[in-house]
């Protein structure tokens, strides 16, 4: 195992598809038992924070010459709560629709002015754009 030093945005999904490995395997290695006290939540880690990750390489893919080649790649999703407000105040019931994802099906915020959105890991940033707000 390696040290691996954590940027401002990585959480242990993302690094362990980023590096190849299983992300409840290594959470849950005795090299990683004084991060996993000091943050319960591996979504929650914070710049600077040490993750000890495997050191072999990331296994390569077989190809084969004069041949078609098919791969299918899985990409783990991670869902995302938001709720947003404006002076304190939620806003419920507001359309909107979520860009940066591809589709951009309309929806509604809850009640309480919550947005659910379930995005591929790697993925850095969406827009929330409100439909009948300017």
């Amino acid at each position: 195992m390696k040290p691996y030093v954590i940027k401002q945005g990585d959480y242990l999904l993302k690094v362990a598809h980023t590096h190849g490995f299983d992300a409840d395997k290594v959470w849950n290695d005795g090299k990683n038992a004084e991060l996993k006290k000091l943050r319960k939540d591996p979504r929650m880690l914070v710049p600077g924070d040490i993750l000890f990750i495997p050191d072999e390489p990331k296994k390569g893919l077989q190809l084969n010459a004069k041949q078609v080649n098919a791969y299918v790649a899985h990409v783990p999703m991670v869902k995302s709560k938001l709720v947003l407000a404006v002076g304190g105040k939620p806003l419920a019931n507001e359309k909107y629709v979520i860009e940066g994802l591809g589709d951009e099906e309309e929806k509604k915020t809850t009640d309480k002015g919550e947005v659910a959105v379930e995005v591929p890991v790697h993925v850095r940033e969406v827009t929330v754009r409100f439909v009948d707000r300017k």
